[in-house]
């Protein structure tokens, strides 16, 4: 497991929840367990991953972050262009 410190320490942080069949599970947890890691740091891994091939980096990268050229308005972070009409 990675000990560098999350860039993200500190920010508000949400709970995601699903529910999985038994076999699922179990072998989900076999996972976890061959790579040494815990239940909840592998999901993150797999989340952040995703994330990273959809999106790019979320603090920079090759790809536009997620909030580069957004603005938050009503809660929900909408593109620039959009705001100004050209979206498409």
């Amino acid at each position: 497991m990675e000990n560098k410190k999350n860039p993200l320490r500190g920010q508000e942080r949400r709970v995601i929840s699903t529910k999985l069949y038994r076999l699922e599970f179990v072998n989900f947890v076999k996972l976890c367990q061959t790579e040494k890691k815990s239940v909840h740091a592998k999901l993150r891994e797999m989340i952040r991953e995703e994330i990273k091939k959809k999106f790019g980096e979320i603090l920079g990268g090759e790809k536009e972050t997620l909030w580069e050229n957004k603005t938050k308005v009503n809660g929900v972070w909408v593109d620039d262009k959009d705001l100004k009409g050209e979206g498409g």
